[in-house]
């Protein structure tokens, strides 16, 4: 049997690898997505737990803080449920922390689903909301 020259067939399969890596992108990223998501409904705590860390809570700090505001939304006093439509949201100032993180010093309070949605509406502005509460009462400007 001939010897194979090993460092020629290393080169090639690296030149392969290279030509081939951008179209085995897509096919791993839906493959780590269908993975993630049987392993989120497998275990529906990790997925809470994963955006509280994103926050910079703990799980005993968000169970306090829902403790302290009466298991009540901060903006409207509905009660919190467990579905996707009534559980509490980490409601934090924006212009402190990047994008979907959080501090400690920023966290406001949890709302709403709603609520934090109509926050996020109006862009964290005050000026917004004066201006949605005039409106509302009738008043122009």
């Amino acid at each position: 049997m001939p010897h194979k020259d090993k460092s020629a067939r290393a080169k090639k399969l690296r030149e392969y690898y290279q030509r081939t890596k951008e179209d085995r992108r897509p096919l791993y990223r839906a493959w780590n997505r269908t993975y993630m998501r049987r392993k989120r409904a497998a275990n529906p705590m990790l997925q809470r737990t994963f955006k509280l860390r994103a926050m910079g809570l703990t799980l005993q700090q968000f169970d306090a803080l829902r403790i302290a505001q009466g298991n009540r939304c901060k903006i409207c006093a509905t009660p919190f449920g467990d579905t996707q439509y009534d559980r509490p949201h980490v409601d934090h100032d924006h212009a402190c922390c990047p994008k979907n993180q959080a501090c400690e010093k920023c966290i406001r309070g949890l709302l709403c689903r709603l609520c934090n949605l109509g926050l996020g509406y109006f862009k964290d502005s005050p000026v917004l909301l004066v201006r949605a509460v005039a409106y509302l009462e009738g008043e122009t400007t």
